[in-house]
């Protein structure tokens, strides 16, 4: 062994060493505090889902349950370097862990339920299965911004989007969505077409918001600026409707679900709206375009609406988000049905 293969092997072991240590510490000082209450995930799942199984457990914490795993230090240190949004359970001391010979009688074990199988299924409602939902951006959750009230004084009749649109990550969808427009695409075509309004800074952004203008297509793309996470649900909160553009490789991307929160009603491709459940529908909580084409025309309908109706679907999507897209709502279908199969998306994992 060379002298560097030692080095390298002595630094691993002490590490490992220290967070055994520290493994042992958290197990001790974090145990369960009653029988109720109880959602036990496995192993497994902290490699196949990721960032959406972080969320899943936040609903679940929202919701004062005990989220649990079986006790192993190959557990604890998957959480930590696995994932850093996983790892901010362990930094926040919010799961726990229990011994393998557990064994209350009204425990929830998801262990056996969660499937990464998510479009492979067309159905979206079934007494034996139960796809969980787009979520917000993980931050939401672990800073509590997802539910911060906000202040809107008046909304602009203005569509809305923002953004990384750059064309190497968001030109093309995995083949399974060939038909659904990426957010390269429409970003381009609604610049070809001269429908967007430029904005290419802070300062003009906020001076947009403070005048009296309206009726325009606004695309922020991040590469020339942004706003931080605590700042996203007021932003969309002052536009009536939202481009919901999709996401890398799959259509779902959290902006569209953050924008539902605060009523923004989403202006999207068919194709990408039926992949919720239940799908948006078109004049009630969406403005549903079929191609590149219909969404120039549905641009001037949408900003052609009269208030009355605006009004109207501003209501129907702040029920559709309570109703599907909240921590209450996604936790108590959980709980409805206790053998049901859980379609939780696993990013590369689902395609």
């Amino acid at each position: 062994m060379t002298i560097y293969k030692l080095r390298r092997y002595l630094y691993h072991t002490f590490n490992n060493v220290i967070l055994y240590l520290r493994y042992k510490y958290y197990i001790n000082q974090n145990s369960i505090t009653s029988a109720n209450n109880i959602i036990v995930f496995s192993y497994q799942d902290i490699f196949i889902y990721h960032r959406y199984l972080y969320c899943l457990i936040k609903w679940f914490l929202i919701e004062e349950n005990q989220v649990c795993f079986h006790r192993g230090f190959h557990t604890y240190k998957a959480l930590k370097e696995s994932n850093p949004f996983l790892a901010l359970l362990i930094k926040n001391k919010e799961i726990k862990f229990i011994p393998q010979d557990f064994n209350f009688s009204n425990v929830n074990y998801l262990t056996n339920r969660l499937s990464p199988d998510y479009f492979n299924t067309k159905e979206h409602f079934s007494q034996s299965f139960f796809k969980i939902p787009m979520c917000q951006y993980p931050i939401m959750y672990s800073e509590g911004y997802w539910n911060e009230p906000i202040t809107i004084p008046s909304r602009k009749q203005t569509i809305f989007a923002i953004g990384n649109f750059n064309p190497i990550h968001y030109n093309k969808l995995h083949y399974i969505f060939e038909n659904t427009i990426s957010r390269r695409k429409i970003y381009d075509f609604l610049n070809q077409k001269n429908l967007v309004k430029k904005i290419s800074n802070k300062e003009s952004f906020f001076d947009y918001l403070k005048s009296k203008n309206e009726f325009d297509t606004i695309i922020i793309d991040r590469k020339y600026f942004s706003f931080k996470q605590s700042e996203i649900r007021n932003i969309l909160g002052h536009f009536d409707f939202f481009l919901a553009c999709p996401g890398v490789t799959i259509p779902l991307c959290h902006n569209l679900v953050e924008a539902l929160s605060v009523g923004c009603i989403p202006l999207i491709q068919d194709e990408y709206a039926k992949l919720l459940s239940p799908p948006l529908v078109h004049l009630k909580n969406a403005i549903i375009f079929k191609n590149l084409e219909d969404l120039e025309t549905k641009i001037y309908t949408t900003l052609n609406l009269n208030q009355d109706k605006i009004i109207k679907m501003h209501q129907e999507i702040q029920l559709y988000y309570l109703e599907n897209l909240t921590p209450n709502s996604v936790v108590k279908r959980i709980n409805a049905n206790r053998d049901s199969i859980l379609y939780l998306q696993g990013e590369g994992n689902s395609i």
